[in-house]
């Protein structure tokens, strides 16, 4: 498991599901993804804090090493196919800005 967490942070990420259990995790990986949000319209805004962004980042990694906890069958192996597939789709969206002349590039965020 987890590229991005050693084992000791695993062993870590593994203990709070332990502890708390599966669905307390499950909840709290919705409440963090809802801050990452709300920095991100703050940022928007003009309140800029790099630190807080980094830090609900931060926060929503740790929440999804204990999904991979609490969903063994999502593999590392698994999410990177998915993020090469939704890569290679960005990539192709980018081309098509990059030679077309589009007012309004917006409706290509809904295609990927």
């Amino acid at each position: 498991m987890n590229r991005i967490f050693n084992k000791q942070k695993a062993a870590t990420l593994k203990k709070a599901v332990d502890c708390f259990g599966e669905t307390s995790q499950l909840i709290v990986a919705v409440e963090e993804c809802s801050e990452l949000q709300k920095e991100i319209t703050k940022f928007i805004r003009g309140k800029r804090s790099p630190e807080n962004i980094a830090e609900e980042i931060a926060d929503v990694l740790i929440m999804i090493g204990q999904l991979q906890v609490i969903y063994p069958d999502v593999t590392d192996d698994l999410i990177n196919a998915f993020i090469t597939k939704k890569l290679g789709r960005i990539n192709e969206l980018c081309h098509e800005v990059e030679v077309s002349d589009l007012d309004d590039i917006a409706c290509l965020n809904d295609r990927y």
